[in-house]
């Protein structure tokens, strides 16, 4: 970890890749409460991403009349009635349905988060040419500060997983993947509508249930359960790897206020069911049936303005 005379960690830059026509770089972007910090993270991101840049696409849901946000994105319009849920999965699976054949490896990226090791992009490839079914591209996140400081760190799930037997770690931030197994599965699974679909992804790609099904009432965990069944069933022997290399999270917001664990409780008292309560809509976003508990919408909405991702500046 290089750091400046404060302190400060320095951002590293990538290193290009010879083979990016093979490779999807996506990332999404969504901000119903209009945090300046959300898109603030993406204008730090990109330089980063040096000369792979250029290739990276952006997914952005733009609610009702507001504008985008992202220059140069693939925009999707949505409502704040309608789609106002965590719909990076949703926005992931759009970007991979529309991949053409040229490509291999499918990476979704979220933009607060920049890879220590500028080769991350070659090694992750490597890892899936030798055998992998995709690889977390980070052993641990570094959460920063407003000022870039180090604060938090998380050891990352599929590191947890090889070393110690259990997932209980960061489960998402950088992901590559064999573009033929996402196809296979359907993409990501979308059920986790304030967050946390990462770890369903990282139980169905190394075949186990996580803790996090505890959480949930027993219908929505049954219907998890099947699909990370479903999914793992088709991992064909394969396994998810890692990179040893730490990945920094660019601050939006406090750690305590993405309250990660008591999220899930929404999906509990106003009990959650996919199949009854959501649908995918023309557009491959996610939208309400207008079945679900007359106060789930509130309480997501309120979830979102709960985390304050401008700090104090909210």
């Amino acid at each position: 970890m290089k750091t400046d005379t404060r302190g400060a960690v320095e951002l590293p830059i990538s290193r290009g890749f010879e083979r990016i026509a093979e490779v999807r770089l996506a990332t999404v972007h969504f901000n119903p409460c209009g945090y300046k910090r959300l898109r603030d993270t993406y204008y730090e991101w990109l330089p980063t991403l040096g000369p792979l840049a250029p290739a990276v696409k952006c997914y952005e849901l733009v609610f009702d009349d507001d504008q985008p946000e992202i220059e140069g994105s693939t925009v999707l319009r949505g409502t704040r009635r309608e789609h106002l849920m965590f719909q990076k999965e949703p926005l992931v699976n759009i970007a991979l349905r529309n991949c053409g054949p040229e490509v291999k490896y499918f990476a979704w990226l979220d933009h607060d988060f920049v890879n220590a090791d500028p080769d991350w992009l070659a090694k992750g490839v490597a890892k899936i040419d030798g055998g992998a079914l995709a690889v977390q591209l980070l052993s641990r996140a570094v959460w920063l500060t407003r000022d870039r400081r180090p604060s938090d760190i998380a050891v990352g799930a599929v590191k947890r997983w090889k070393t110690s037997a259990d997932c209980n770690g960061n489960p998402g931030a950088l992901w590559l993947a064999s573009r033929t197994y996402l196809d296979m599965i359907g993409g990501l699974s979308c059920d986790n509508i304030v967050g946390g679909g990462d770890q369903n992804w990282i139980d169905a790609a190394v075949g186990r249930y996580g803790y996090h099904l505890q959480r949930y009432s027993e219908p929505l965990r049954q219907t998890m359960r099947e699909r990370i069944r479903t999914a793992a069933g088709l991992r064909g022997g394969r396994t998810a790897d890692y990179l040893e290399t730490d990945a920094y999270h660019l601050w939006h917001g406090e750690f305590s206020d993405r309250k990660y664990n008591e999220r899930n409780a929404i999906l509990r008292d106003y009990d959650l069911r996919p199949g009854r309560d959501l649908r995918i809509d023309l557009q491959g976003l996610q939208s309400w049936s207008g079945q679900e508990h007359p106060g789930l919408r509130q309480a997501v909405a309120e979830y979102f303005e709960q985390r304050r991702e401008d700090g104090d500046e909210t």
